[in-house]
């Protein structure tokens, strides 16, 4: 690994001597919001783009630079759920499942009053980008945004590409040296995690945490799949099966847990609560 960024001769910053008060990601965090607009509209009130590259230099173009401060400030890198570069696989990870990182997201909370956000992670061959989004720590209901509309977030991200890429270019130069090494949170760096590109939790957590209702592993892929807002005839053709099979699968499901409906059954596993997502 070398400290030296591509594309640039100049030296990377160790991320504790980063100079917050004029930095790159505080100066260009209006041009952020600016393009995140139409993301606040919906209720999504902090958008992060965080990049690290295969030298493990990094860079952040945010609409919170100031939390990005207190994170850095506070080493709660050291917590996060962030790795060297080759350590990461795509997903899509709601923080309030993330458990190892509980603690920088109780800092968040305290620190922006942000909460029930979501990571989006995306693989390249040099880089490998995070984009975290959440909304007011008041509002748990955007979770059901983050689920239902996960192909408008993906539209939204090719957008963010298209109108930030100058910002993003001219950011390499002012990237920081991300520490090496295994966090407290490994959660997001586990193959195992997902059960397919974008999933967000555990196959095996999830059974013990709904009480071990005994869901088989077909029940489970379709009720992971239908939290991610996928039609039953879509994830029939994912799984190669029928509709009504897929519509059996997850009524089994409901019926295991004690859930009336598929959205109740979706709220035990994805917020540990019937009453995490309003109504």
């Amino acid at each position: 690994m070398t400290s030296t960024p591509q594309g640039g001769d100049k030296m990377a910053t160790e991320i504790e001597k980063i100079h917050y008060d004029n930095h790159y990601m505080v100066t260009t965090s209006e041009q952020i919001k600016a393009i995140a607009a139409p993301l606040r509209r919906l209720g999504v009130l902090q958008f992060d783009h965080f990049r690290i590259y295969e030298d493990n230099s990094a860079i952040d173009l945010t609409t919170t630079p100031e939390f990005c401060e207190f994170y850095g400030k506070n080493k709660l890198y050291l917590k996060g759920c962030a790795g060297n570069f080759d350590d990461y696989h795509d997903g899509y990870f709601f923080w309030d499942t993330l458990t190892g990182a509980a603690d920088v997201f109780k800092a968040i909370e305290q620190q922006s009053h942000m909460g029930h956000g979501v990571t989006i992670v995306k693989t390249y061959e040099h880089y490998c980008d995070h984009f975290y989004l959440a909304g007011d720590i008041n509002n748990p209901g955007i979770k059901n945004f983050f689920i239902n509309q996960k192909e408008l977030i993906e539209l939204f991200i090719l957008y963010y590409y298209q109108q930030a890429k100058k910002i993003i270019d001219n950011a390499r130069p002012h990237s920081y040296l991300f520490p090496q090494g295994k966090r407290e949170c490994d959660e997001m760096l586990d193959p195992n995690f997902s059960f397919t590109n974008g999933d967000v939790l555990r196959l095996g957590a999830l059974s013990s945490q709904l009480g071990n209702p005994g869901f088989t592993n077909r029940e489970l892929q379709c009720v992971f799949l239908c939290a991610q807002g996928k039609s039953s005839k879509v994830i029939a053709s994912a799984l190669s099966i029928s509709a009504k099979t897929v519509e059996n699968h997850l009524a089994n499901a409901r019926k295991k847990s004690g859930a009336n409906n598929t959205m109740a059954l979706i709220n035990m596993i994805c917020g540990k609560s019937n009453n995490l997502f309003t109504d």
